[in-house]
């Protein structure tokens, strides 16, 4: 079950935090004492330090690029995970259906009023979520015809994401502070998650027996399943919680927010177990597969955090220099970042090397095709396909 990922909006034009920079309280469930933990960085000369210079002029660019064309305006969702199809959601509130092999547009799909900003897509269904306070249910086995559109969220729907013990289960969040889950076969809403955040939802992760959701309020709340009743919240963070994933068979979550942290937790205790603090915001955070329990985090300093989340160790890689990674995407162990001053590097998180990169203005997202072919969409409604020699 695929998801695209959300654009983060820059610093300087994001909507301002619902919380100040003033210490936050501790976790409402507090059955183990956290542990606060100065990161750890490594150094090439002492103890091995994953860090780089800016890179030098001479770094190889893609050996090959191709261009889809079709959107009218800026891209903003963005899912190449599947394989049958890459999917595309724009400010021009269209989706597309692309080929994976011969980048060919298959489906054009209206139905929205409002920008397209999120989609999640399984054998069945592809969902799209709106601006326009809806979310469209396709159907992905029948030319991706409109089968309905999910309403009841009475601001932006932001994220959309199936559950993952069933397709026909969705979850949804929305700048109205709520979460709802739905029905997707029947487009029934089954339970209205109203009563844990004070400001926009900000980030959802759904597993199998619970729902974790992050938001501008600097909670980080967990929800039941199947009722979507409220089990309990955290204040761990200062800030908007910008993140979520969950390793080790699910029994760990992490959290990263723009208050610099990045908190884990016993998701199975429901206990906060170690937090780690980079003073810089946090974005894009993601579980290196390889290893299980080594978590890569994006900030808005230009460095890319490697964090073993068992001994509670880090280190770094300067990706650029003072600039924020905007955009980032991980095929492991390839990390592609997109910074703030139109840069788009690859990096191998093994050796901290950065390997390629190209430059390209407006970039909205990134998102790997494969090991070697990058897709990255813009504000100009181009999907750039980018193969690199790696």
């Amino acid at each position: 079950m695929k998801q695209s990922r959300r654009v983060h909006l820059h610093p300087s034009t994001a909507k301002q935090d619902a919380i100040s920079t003033a210490a936050p309280a501790p976790p409402t469930t507090t059955s183990n004492q956290a542990t606060t933990i100065k990161p750890i960085t490594l150094s090439t000369k002492d103890n091995n330090e994953l860090t780089q210079q800016d890179p030098p002029q001479t770094l190889p660019g893609p050996a090959s690029t191709q261009t889809l064309f079709g959107h009218t305006a800026g891209v903003c969702a963005l899912l190449a995970s599947d394989d049958r199809y890459i999917i595309s959601g724009s400010i021009d509130m269209t989706l597309r259906v692309w080929s994976r092999g011969s980048m060919h547009c298959y489906h054009v799909l209206r139905g929205h009023r409002d920008v397209v900003c999120a989609v999640a897509l399984t054998r069945t269904y592809l969902l799209s979520a709106s601006h326009d306070m809806t979310v469209g249910v396709w159907l992905a086995q029948q030319d991706f015809r409109l089968q309905r559109r999910l309403q009841g969220h009475t601001g932006h729907v932001t994220h959309v994401a199936f559950l993952p013990s069933d397709e026909h289960i969705a979850v949804t969040c929305s700048e109205d502070k709520t979460l709802r889950l739905w029905r997707v076969d029947v487009g029934l809403c089954t339970g209205v998650l109203a009563t844990g955040h004070s400001s926009r939802v900000s980030c959802v992760l759904p597993l199998s027996s619970a729902i974790w959701s992050g938001g501008a309020d600097a909670t980080v709340c967990v929800w039941t399943l199947p009722d979507g009743h409220l089990l309990t919240s955290f204040r761990a963070h200062a800030k908007t919680v910008q993140s979520i994933v969950s390793f080790a068979s699910d029994s760990i979550v992490a959290t990263s927010s723009n208050d610099g942290r990045v908190q884990l937790y016993d998701a199975k205790a429901l206990s906060l177990l170690r937090r780690l603090e980079f003073g810089t915001p946090l974005y894009w955070m993601d579980i290196l597969r390889r290893s299980q329990d080594r978590v890569v985090v994006s900030s808005g300093d230009g460095r890319l955090l490697l964090i073993d989340a068992t001994l509670g160790t880090s280190s770094e890689i300067s990706v650029r220099r003072g600039r924020w990674l905007a955009h980032v995407a991980l095929w492991d162990p390839w990390v592609a970042c997109a910074a703030a001053d139109d840069f788009v590097l690859i990096v191998d998180v093994r050796s901290g090397e950065i390997k390629a990169e190209m430059q390209i203005e407006g970039v909205h997202g990134v998102a790997w095709l494969n090991g070697t072919t990058l897709l990255l969409c813009g504000a100009d409604g181009l999907i750039h396909a980018a193969n690199f020699a790696i």
